[in-house]
């Protein structure tokens, strides 16, 4: 059985500490029973969920967004699939109800551009592309 953690974050805390901390002890094998049960709760309230590069695993991994389109960085493709019905497309970003997903690194401002238009509305998602070019 592998180890569980929790990783917690605050206001002051730097992003990369949180995000480094967190891929390396994904690659080492620990787990997080409470992300899959909070995950669930969320999807089960239709709060939008999202998740690029290999993190769609996790969706797949707790049955989030069963039935639905997803996406994620191509070598995780197999494995989501191995893990029941995911409609499995290579667009940059999927909208499947309220699941989210993006491919790759290079692909997370189309992804935070989306997430801006669900939440906050596509006015304010072109607003902040334009001024980040993204947008001509």
């Amino acid at each position: 059985m592998a180890p569980h953690v929790l990783i917690l974050g605050f206001n002051d805390t730097e992003e990369t500490e949180l995000i480094i901390t967190l891929d390396i002890l994904r690659r080492s094998g620990v787990e997080n029973q409470a992300l899959g049960k909070f995950l669930q709760r969320h999807e089960k309230a239709e709060k939008f969920l999202g998740a690029i590069c290999g993190a769609p695993f996790v969706f797949a991994n707790n049955g989030i967004g069963k039935g639905g389109a997803i996406t994620s960085f191509p070598p995780e493709k197999d494995e989501i699939l191995k893990k029941g019905d995911y409609d499995y497309h290579e667009e940059n970003v999927v909208v499947s109800k309220n699941i989210v997903t993006s491919r790759a690194p290079g692909t997370a401002f189309e992804f935070a551009l989306k997430l801006t238009e669900l939440l906050v509305g596509k006015d304010k998602a072109d607003e902040i592309g334009k001024k980040l070019l993204i947008i001509q």
